[in-house]
């Protein structure tokens, strides 16, 4: 599993996210220097240079520090705009690149793919198809992008918040096998929520109201106490049928944790022994059977 911010002056884990973007300006060479500066000895860490700003005369002058970023070790991909040109100058020069689109549908999912990108941001109604996309990931072997911390729908006014795509904290490890990178959002008015936002998600616990963590949760308050520790497993590759009148549990799932919440109670996932391999399953078939005959001599002995 690995997690993305948006780097902030008050982001208190700079070492220990995955990967960090970073945001290129026009004439804003200090980035390079910011680089150098502060990931010498981390050069594991990925390294995202967003350059939407920039205009396609300052791509050249740009590529130029990325190649020389790069040849020194460092794991560098870019965020462009999908013009031939810049898709071109990262294709010549071999750095890893991928959009600020977004995959809503299977088309924009499979359009973004055939492009050549790394990454595909996954969103909207597509987070309710997660293992359908795989095939996507596998074919073209790009990576898959989520914003856990936001929920998100093509209607930012009608739809019901816990109907829309996002992702508790304690449930990234159901999504984990589906997803590659998730992206924590600061919000935009308050960049400081940031690293406690990121810390829930790494701790994967949050025992408060989802709507305090959850951007753009337009929804009744939803209490995380009471909250079925199934619920992504339901949602993982719903289709969201609930669109279509096939499902409601999402909401009966939310009004139920509100219920749980005002009475005092709090669900706790129980920690069910793994499945047995075949290999367990076969051994303890041969000890049974190995009991079960000596069981049987014993008795033999007895009788004669």
């Amino acid at each position: 599993m690995k997690y993305a911010i948006n780097w902030t002056r008050d982001f208190r884990h700079l070492h220990e996210v995955d990967e960090v973007i970073l945001n290129y300006y026009s004439g804003s060479e200090n980035v390079v220097a910011f680089v150098t500066d502060n990931f010498t000895n981390h050069k594991s860490q990925r390294i995202i240079i967003n350059l939407l700003e920039l205009e396609e005369a300052e791509i050249n002058k740009v590529v130029t520090y990325i190649n020389k970023l790069r040849k020194d070790g460092f794991n560098i991909a870019v965020i462009i705009t999908d013009t031939d040109f810049n898709i071109n100058i990262m294709k010549d020069n071999n750095i890893p690149f991928f959009f600020n689109k977004h995959a809503y549908n299977y088309d924009t999912a499979a359009a973004l793919a055939e492009a050549g990108v790394s990454d595909i941001y996954v969103v909207e109604e597509l987070g309710f198809c997660l293992k359908d996309i795989q095939y996507i990931r596998e074919k073209y072997g790009v990576q898959i992008r989520v914003f856990p911390n936001i929920a998100q729908s093509a209607d930012n006014k009608y739809i019901n918040g816990i109907e829309r795509f996002w992702i508790r904290p304690e449930d990234t490890e159901i999504y984990e096998p589906y997803i590659d990178v998730f992206e924590i959002l600061p919000g935009q008015k308050d960049t400081s929520r940031l690293s406690v936002v990121y810390e829930i998600y790494r701790d994967r616990q949050w025992l408060g109201n989802l709507n305090d963590i959850i951007l753009d949760f337009k929804s009744p308050i939803v209490n995380n106490r009471g909250m079925n520790p199934r619920f992504a497993e339901n949602r993982l590759n719903c289709g969201k049928k609930c669109l279509i009148g096939k499902c409601n549990l999402c909401t009966q799932i939310g009004d139920l944790a509100n219920m749980f919440t005002e009475v005092g109670l709090e669900v706790i996932k129980k920690k069910y022994k793994p499945e047995r391999t075949k290999e367990e399953v076969d051994t303890a078939l041969e000890k049974l059977k190995e009991r079960t005959d000596e069981l049987r001599i014993n008795e033999d002995a007895d009788n004669s």
